[in-house]
């Protein structure tokens, strides 16, 4: 069963957003006596980011970018180790290549537009 936690409008808000926040889930049902019955309230710790499960592999690094400049291909023109397995949720639970989304996203394509991208030290 899935369940929308968090509203997806949520990041659209002009508020600050913590780092974690904590969801408190109680489920309702019925059993098979037709009795209603409630589970205890359960707690799920969720980290919420923007763009920090991009990654930006240098094999899956645009030929035709301007020097200097890191531009992200896209899956259909990077090699299958930059890529690797796409999560079931993209930006949800596991880090994942730029080349994944770099086709509709601004954050996938370039590392600039990511406000959770902190450049390696050389």
């Amino acid at each position: 069963m899935g369940v929308d936690v968090i509203p997806a409008g949520l990041t659209d808000l002009n508020v600050p957003i913590p780092s974690e926040i904590v969801a408190r889930i109680r489920v309702f049902g019925d059993d098979l006596g037709g009795q209603t019955i409630k589970s205890s309230e359960l707690d799920f710790p969720i980290s919420l980011c923007n763009g920090c499960l991009v990654q930006y592999p240098p094999d899956a690094a645009s030929t035709t970018a301007p020097a200097g400049q890191y531009i992200c291909a896209s899956q259909s023109t990077t090699s299958t180790t930059s890529t690797g397995i796409a999560p079931c949720r993209l930006g949800q639970d596991v880090v994942f290549s730029c080349a994944l989304c770099a086709a509709t996203s601004a954050v996938c394509q370039n590392p600039v537009n990511n406000p959770a991208y902190k450049a390696p030290v050389p």
